[in-house]
């Protein structure tokens, strides 16, 4: 299984807050990105700021991949 597939899994057995949290991590990417400008790609604050946000979305994910092996396992 994926951590993309654990989170959707996740969200239709009645648990989606991972997924709730990765569109929060999603929208904050779209609303850091409005901010900055139409040139934000080249502002090294904000694209390291972006690399963080999707560095969170992938513990998102990750943690719900353990916690659906975890729950797979018992």
């Amino acid at each position: 299984m994926t951590p993309e597939r654990a989170v959707e899994w996740m969200t239709e057995h009645g648990t989606p807050n991972y997924a709730n949290r990765i569109n929060e991590l999603e929208v904050l990417i779209e609303e850091t990105k409005a901010d900055a400008g139409r040139y934000w790609s080249d502002c090294e604050f904000t694209v390291a700021k972006i690399v963080a946000i999707l560095a969170e979305i992938d513990e998102v994910r990750e943690h719900a991949l353990e916690r659906y092996t975890d729950w797979a396992t018992d």
